[in-house]
């Protein structure tokens, strides 16, 4: 069960439609994909959409309120969706809740729109471009169980067996296999919905899977986006877990704790975002290195 690189047809390289929207899990790569489009000079917003909200408590809220002045009891998150048909799908819009080219994580760690808003957000954004993120289950599970760095007991892994996800109810979660089971069904549902959309009819989605770990991705993540290699990196490392990326971990800086299963790491991530959105390096159509200056337009 690996990433594919044949998603995106040649002819869109360096094309693919904005808003870019991470559909993938945490401590898969989020921030990597954060600072990549970050260092780019794109506006990149991760788990925060604005300086007070995520962008999962955003979306929820829209969603709840729309639903409920349907007629419609949306609170209850357990059903699996994925055959819901709703003739009249909520207009959910990220831009609302933070105007950004990519949303690099979506979920707030406690609730995931990329699994219970799935069919509603592909619906709303019909010109758009989502992401999958992929490692090595081992290294997941092994990420989970260790994160946050400075929380001894109340670790992601153990956060989300209790939270009642759909496609992994309280209680599921106990182990590598129940995880990757989980992973691996989510990512069979967003292929469903999103494979061959691209182009067809009054749609214009693609999505690109990344495997984060593969040898090449920065070059590929250039190829795809014209993006220097260079931007691509470990972002929001466990110094603890990953001592040689010591320098380049959120785990290390004076974190306030507090925000969902991310505990420590939530403002980290908004300041990151800051700092690097004001330029960075870019390629041409010559795969010349360009120096952006402000917000990518």
């Amino acid at each position: 069960f690996r990433a594919r690189n044949t998603t995106v047809p040649r002819d869109m390289y360096g094309k693919l439609p904005r808003p870019y929207i991470n559909l993938g899990f945490p401590k898969m790569g989020t921030t990597s994909l954060h600072g990549f489009f970050g260092c780019g000079g794109y506006r990149s917003v991760h788990y925060r959409c604005n300086v007070t909200t995520s962008c999962g408590d955003c979306l929820k809220e829209q969603a709840s309120r729309y639903y409920n002045a349907h007629g419609d009891d949306h609170s209850n998150t357990n059903d699996d969706i994925r055959n819901i048909n709703r003739d009249n799908p909520p207009p959910l819009t990220l831009r609302t809740c933070g105007h950004s080219d990519m949303y690099a994580q979506i979920d707030n760690g406690m609730y995931f729109p990329q699994i219970e808003l799935l069919p509603d957000l592909l619906n709303s954004l019909p010109n758009a471009t989502f992401f999958i993120t992929f490692r090595s289950m081992h290294m997941w599970w092994k990420s989970l169980k260790a994160w946050p760095p400075s929380e001894p007991i109340r670790k992601m892994n153990n956060i989300l067996r209790n939270i009642n996800i759909t496609g992994l109810p309280e209680g599921k979660g106990r182990d590598l296999r129940e995880m990757s089971e989980w992973f691996c069904w989510h990512v069979e549902r967003v292929r469903d919905l999103l494979d061959n959309s691209g182009g067809n009819g009054d749609r214009n989605q693609y999505l690109v899977e990344v495997d984060i770990e593969e040898e090449g991705v920065g070059r590929y993540m250039q190829d795809l986006f014209r993006i220097h290699k260079n931007c691509w990196g470990h972002a929001n490392a466990n110094v603890l877990l990953h001592p040689e990326l010591k320098g380049n971990g959120t785990a290390e800086l004076e974190m306030p704790k507090g925000g969902g299963a991310h505990g420590v790491g939530d403002l980290p991530w908004l300041i990151r975002g800051k700092i690097i959105k004001g330029g960075g390096l870019v390629m041409d159509e010559n795969n010349a290195t360009n120096i952006v200056v402000g917000n990518k337009k």
